[in-house]
């Protein structure tokens, strides 16, 4: 098998996350108990060795997490975007930080059912081809890239976001390439013509130009697939994720809980101090966390909050937030202060 390396995408604003992600890069947005970014780079240990993240809103979170949670595990580079003119001009960031061979590209801010691993072999399973891309079937393509394909499974054509799908085959957003640099020089051909499409750089263009230039480009399944683009999509994700984990030891390792009930599944950070609460299920707090008084079920919770006297259901909370009160519904950006009488 060919060498690998990964590159993931991570310097979007994460707008339809605001206002979490006014302090906090998307990739690092807490879900089932780590950020975004840790599940992705979970599943490319054994994969790959080496890891270019394409940084850009709050690199240095993402750096410094990269380096702290996973520099034992991946040689990372770290590529700059400084303009963020769309995924594909995103990918060419990383030209000269990624090792020649061949290419996982993999987006910050979604995670994947199936095993990066299993990717490369579907890749392996489809040559001789230039490209896999992940694909999922549907039922509204319009607000993704779609994949036509021909009889024989080749891809014939792809469109980004077109009103008038030809296909109900969406771009799941992983890509498996043979060279890395097939694809740079594809997205840096669409740059040199000023191809753009909604006024930026498409990586669905780049492909297109790909197989339009005649490289053989191929798919496979991509059956579950979690996008974590907005708060409600979020607290999906991490229902999922926690009903998929496997059953944590109660109590949690770390925690100070103290006439606390905790209801599976729910992912409990380290010096989480819990007393007179029932926790769960469907619950994810982070580090440092302090809930008192308090029943809390289907949330989220970054680090350093504190939660008192509420019922709390169908949040999400950023890091160093402060509820008192009383029950709410609600998504909360970083520091802020809430009493609720």
């Amino acid at each position: 098998m060919a060498r690998y390396s990964a590159l993931v995408p991570a310097a979007g604003t994460g707008t339809r996350l605001r206002p979490i992600t006014f302090t906090r890069p998307k990739p690092l947005v807490y879900v089932a108990g780590k950020p975004i970014l840790g599940h992705i780079l979970d599943h490319l240990v054994g994969v790959v060795e080496e890891v270019t993240v394409v940084v850009g809103h709050h690199a240095d979170k993402v750096t410094a997490y990269c380096e702290r949670a996973y520099g034992d595990r991946f040689t990372f580079h770290f590529a700059h975007q400084r303009e963020l003119l769309g995924l594909g001009h995103a990918v060419l960031a990383g030209r000269g930080h990624v090792p020649p061979g061949g290419l996982i590209v993999t987006l910050g801010d979604e995670i994947f059912g199936v095993p990066y691993q299993r990717m490369l072999e579907a890749h392996e399973a489809n040559s001789p081809c230039a490209a896999s891309v992940g694909i999922k079937r549907v039922p509204d393509p319009r607000n993704y890239g779609v994949v036509e394909l021909a009889a024989d499974g080749r891809v014939l054509d792809l469109v980004e976001k077109p009103e008038t799908p030809r296909s109900e085959h969406a771009l799941a957003g992983v890509y498996v390439f043979e060279r890395a640099d097939d694809i740079f020089e594809a997205v840096d051909a669409l740059i040199k013509a000023d191809t753009r499409t909604r006024g930026e750089y498409q990586l669905t263009d780049a492909l297109r130009h790909m197989v339009r230039g005649g490289a053989v480009m191929r798919t496979f399944p991509i059956d579950t697939w979690y996008d974590c683009g907005r708060p409600d999509m979020l607290l999906d994700v991490n229902r999922r994720l926690l009903d998929a984990a496997p059953p944590a030891s109660l109590p949690v390792a770390g925690a100070a809980l103290e006439e606390a009930v905790l209801v599976a599944p729910v992912a409990i950070e380290g010096r989480c101090r819990i007393q007179r609460s029932v926790v769960g299920p469907h619950v994810s707090i982070g580090d440092g966390t302090r809930v008192e008084g308090s029943v809390i079920s289907d949330c989220i919770v970054g680090e350093g909050c504190e939660v008192a006297d509420v019922v709390l259901r169908g949040s999400v909370l950023a890091d160093r937030v402060v509820v008192r009160g009383r029950s709410q519904r609600m998504t909360v950006g970083e520091q802020t202060h809430m009493t609720m009488e």
